[in-house]
């Protein structure tokens, strides 16, 4: 109890970390009154201050949960206040009838392929009645042309509003892109034609972000031009100036089946590199008082130069937070008792923005620390290496570990594979990444001295080109990542749980500890039987929601024939983002791919689908697959089927197809125009026919056991 008790902020940050999650979950305007919490924290502290004296031994437990229950109301009050949709000034909170807002550009705009990408806080909104001061966030995507070139961070616009709700996502497991929007305080978003929008004013910013933009477009600068190849140039951005909008998908698939992605994300790793360094050259004014002082101030000065350098993006912020906090505490030689720091931040961060907390950044860094803090250690100690070499390298596989150990479960749960030879990737990425920060670093510090800058150039492009063909190579290795892993969120707290526990045996070494490790066992053991069991009685027909293209899955058990137009199944990167965390789920791993030409010589390899024409027999369910090019024949009788899908455009009426065919509902996918869904859903309301629209309703999963 003793120990516990040295840890106040640890104890304190678990309620009020629940009450931020409890509001999230929530979502609603539950105002409680601050007054109240007020008053019941005075109580609590009263309490805790001199309960003592006359609440009995057994009972002080009453104490702290009163205090925990006050922490996890000021979690919840806190979280909904900052939530920007609940004030009544919010733009979707004003007027009735929206012409015209005037917004202006809060982050660099991106460009994509066919637009270009801004953050707008929304400052006035014109209505019936004139001008509304208001406030929110939108994202806003421009027509790429020439004018929409000149948009800036800090432009304050006047666009024509045709503000809409963020759509929800159209495919099961896919991506929850208006859940990411909504954590970051962002619910709307628009396209804007070229001659609905002007610019205002220019320059209107927060000047420190304005810095921080400019000196990051600087430091790119330097980077091209010191004749840095295209792909070592992505990477030096991205891991030095946390810029990754240039990073091909390849070279980040790369990087991440090798285990080494949290080298391209500006984070701890990054801010600490930079602290020992400084630790290191600075180190001769530990001596004296106050010299010591004057050390901790320029080695937090330092770091969040570095952050401005960066962007101050928000892993940046994150981290040089944490490592502020660790410096302030080693000064006052507090580093033992890391806990409470790493509280401290995380207190911090989560008042400054408490949606922070579902960042995944934010989530896997602060694991990643409680791993390296609470088990390096022990790893490392288990084996004693005499030599230097063989020592440090000792060092940064025990690093390695105890940081995976920290983030594996949520690394599954979020992206569903595991590097399997991250050992051997860190043992190159770390000391490589390490010598780019110095290189670069050290590059741009000499800059105005251009033979000197160069040597230091010449050194990070062939520390780059080896840090590339090193993960590349790894990557190419056999088994280099284990991919499909699917656990929900009870397994991944069992996992986290069983984690904690193997921790306490590692520490106090009681023999009893290994009952609850092995409690643990059997509940994730039971929880992945019972999924599997479901999934081997799976049968379930899917029409995906890709737009323009037809995608089909008929899935068995745990397999499955996924039928697309060929241009889809060749689009690796779109089957990724709305189709493949699906088959996780159900299981596929190895799924069936194949184009509608090729879907009747299925029929000979598989007995629990049969496809004929434009026929699809599959569990005793029959499919009409209609597209642009069906002949349809009127007989005597009608053909019976259970679902008829309709694809491409299809020139045929509701009414002939229901005088050809007797079906239970009829599915428009994505590969129709909305004007022809649009035609044929009035047509079948007037018949009174059941139909389902993927373009609006999102995909057509349908489970045939029920």
């Amino acid at each position: 109890m003793h120990a516990w008790n040295n840890y106040p902020l640890v104890r304190l940050i678990f309620p009020f970390m629940a009450g931020i999650i409890m509001a999230i979950h929530i979502d609603r305007d539950w105002f409680v009154p601050v007054i109240f919490i007020l008053s019941q924290l005075l109580f609590g502290i009263i309490l805790l201050l001199k309960g003592y004296y006359f609440i009995s031994y057994s009972s002080r437990w009453l104490i702290g949960l009163w205090i925990n229950i006050i922490f996890l109301l000021i979690g919840y009050e806190w979280t909904t206040i900052n939530n920007e949709k609940f004030h009544s000034d919010h733009f979707r909170n004003t007027g009735s009838t929206k012409e015209y807002m005037v917004a202006r550009v809060i982050s660099p705009v991106t460009e994509k392929p066919n637009s270009f990408k801004a953050i707008l806080k929304v400052s006035y909104i014109s209505d019936s009645s004139g001008w509304i001061q208001t406030m929110g966030k939108a994202v806003v995507y421009f027509e790429k042309d020439t004018t929409a070139y000149g948009i800036n961070y800090g432009d304050v616009l006047l666009i024509r509003y045709n503000l809409n709700k963020t759509s929800p996502p159209a495919n099961p497991e896919e991506f929850n892109y208006k859940r990411y929007l909504a954590n970051q305080q962002i619910y709307d978003q628009m396209y804007v034609p070229s001659d609905n929008w002007r610019i205002l004013t220019t320059g209107i910013c927060n000047p420190l972000h304005l810095m921080a933009y400019n000196l990051r477009d600087k430091f790119l600068d330097i980077l091209k031009d010191r004749y840095l190849d295209a792909d070592e140039f992505k990477v030096a951005a991205a891991i030095l100036a946390g810029y990754d909008e240039t990073l091909d998908p390849e070279l980040r698939d790369a990087y991440s089946g090798a285990g080494a992605m949290h080298i391209l994300c500006v984070s701890g790793l990054h801010v600490g590199v930079i602290y020992l360094v400084l630790s290191v050259i600075l180190s001769f004014l530990k001596h004296h008082k106050l010299t010591r002082w004057l050390r901790v101030v320029l080695l937090i000065a330092c770091i969040w130069v570095y952050a401005l350098v960066t962007g101050l993006s928000p892993s940046v912020m994150r981290a040089s937070i944490m490592i502020t906090f660790v410096i302030f505490g080693n000064s006052m030689n507090r580093s033992k008792n890391i806990y409470n720091t790493l509280a401290a931040s995380a207190f911090l961060l989560l008042v400054i923005e408490p949606y922070l907390i579902t960042s995944v950044g934010f989530q896997l860094s602060y694991l990643a620390v409680l791993g390296i803090v609470s088990l390096q250690p022990i790893i490392y100690k288990a084996i004693y290496i005499k030599y230097w070499l063989p020592d440090k390298a000792w060092a940064i596989i025990s690093v390695s570990i105890a940081a995976q150990a920290g983030t594996f479960p949520l690394a599954i749960y979020y992206f569903h594979q595991f590097p399997n030879y991250f050992i051997i990737t860190n043992l190159v990425v770390i000391p490589l990444s390490s010598l780019i920060i110095y290189s670069g670093f050290f590059m741009v510090l000499t800059s105005m001295t251009r033979w000197i800058s160069f040597v230091f150039a010449w050194s990070l492009k062939y520390t780059l080109l080896g840090l590339n063909h090193a993960v590349k190579f790894v990557d190419g290795l056999p088994g280099a990542t284990t991919t499909g892993i699917y656990i929900n969120e009870i397994e991944c707290l069992i996992l986290y749980g069983i984690a904690f526990i193997l921790i306490c045996l590692l520490i106090f070494r009681k023999k009893r500890i290994i009952l609850f490790i092995l409690s643990g066992i059997i509940f994730l053991v039971l929880s992945c039987t019972i999924r599997k069991i479901s999934r081997m009685n799976q049968k379930i027909f899917v029409v995906y929601s890709v737009k323009g293209f037809r995608a089909y899955d008929f899935i068995y058990g745990e397999e499955n024939i996924f039928l697309a137009d060929s241009s889809l199944l060749t689009n690796q990167s779109k089957i990724n983002y709305h189709i493949i965390n699906h088959w996780y789920r159900r299981g596929i791993r190895n799924p069936l791919m194949a184009g509608f030409k090729e879907k009747e010589i299925l029929s000979g390899r598989y007995d629990f689908i049969c496809c004929k024409d434009i026929f699809i027999e599959f569990c005793g369910k029959r499919f009409c697959l209609a597209d642009n090019t069906a002949d349809f024949i009127i007989g005597k009788e009608k053909t019976r089927i259970d679902y008829l899908i309709l694809s491409e455009n299809a020139a045929i009426s509701i009414a002939d197809l229901n005088d050809i065919f007797d079906f239970k509902m009829v599915v428009f996918d994505a590969s129709n125009s909305k004007w022809k869904i649009k035609k044929w859903e009035d047509e079948c309301r007037v018949l009174g026919i059941r139909y389902h629209s993927v373009p609006g309703s999102g995909a057509f999963v349908c489970d045939l056991e029920d």
